[in-house]
């Protein structure tokens, strides 16, 4: 999405300069934001002043079950949705593994 990619790529957390970034904005513009956000997040898991946008994450896993529980339905289907979909999944699950077991990043 394009204002989304927008908005990430000029914000001052990845650039340094401009204005901060109002992550719920791209949020609130739907799945096709996901890409951006993860963007950004992975960007900010690697600054000291990361939990600021933890919140956030933690919603992240379930806007996606969300859009995945709504593409169930054939009807729903578009090119979009399906290039969204192929890049979710090449993402991998946002399940986080059991403190009991290794993260096996080759499964």
């Amino acid at each position: 999405m394009l204002i989304a990619n927008c908005n990430v790529d000029h914000s001052v957390e990845m650039t340094g300069q401009g204005i901060p970034l109002d992550a719920w904005y791209p949020r609130s513009l739907g799945p096709g934001a996901f890409p951006a956000l993860d963007r950004f997040f992975d960007h900010q898991n690697k600054t000291p002043d990361a939990g600021a946008v933890r919140e956030l994450e933690g919603l992240r896993a379930s806007d996606e079950a969300w859009y995945r529980s709504v593409q169930r339905n054939w009807r729903g289907w578009s090119f979009r949705d399906w290039r969204l979909l192929r890049y979710l999944d090449s993402k991998g699950s946002l399940v986080l593994p059991q403190p009991s077991q290794p993260s096996l990043p080759d499964r």
